[in-house]
């Protein structure tokens, strides 16, 4: 059991890290839509970025959902024993955290700025760090 146990162990810090990548690609072009100049280059990047973003994302998804319905029974119990629990919590703690960072260097910005920055841009902008902060810690945590 102990083989299969690493393995799906590996699988999932594989899928993990797709899912980091493409949505990094995915909602980092959707925000630079918002915010590059509307050059042909630009566009044609974001385009590119978004469109490999999801597919990654997509490909990720899936890979979990597959993962998932094989990580059943103790092989199952043992990826999610005590220490995985911790590195999640931290993991959490490490997103809300620079969630709130974020959201106060947006209100900091939207008081001192005579041209405050849009919602829409601010709470993308603090999901987006949101996730990308708790996916990366908690790759770099159950990095062996």
């Amino acid at each position: 059991m102990g083989m299969r146990v690493e393995w799906l162990a590996r699988q999932r810090r594989s899928i993990l890290l797709g899912s980091f990548v493409g949505f990094a690609l995915w909602q980092g072009g959707m925000i630079a839509l918002d915010v590059a100049p509307a050059s042909g280059f630009a566009r044609t990047a974001e385009g590119l970025g978004l469109v490999v973003g999801a597919a990654v994302w997509l490909i990720s998804a899936i890979r979990m959902r597959l993962w998932s319905a094989q990580a059943i029974g103790p092989a199952g119990r043992a990826l999610t024993d005590e220490l995985w629990r911790h590195r999640t919590l931290l993991s959490f703690m490490a997103a809300f955290l620079t969630m709130g960072l974020t959201e106060a260097v947006t209100l900091f910005v939207a008081i001192v700025a005579a041209t405050p920055p849009a919602a829409k841009l601010a709470a993308q902008t603090a999901i987006y760090v949101g996730v990308l902060t708790w996916l990366g810690t908690f790759l770099y945590l159950d990095r062996d």
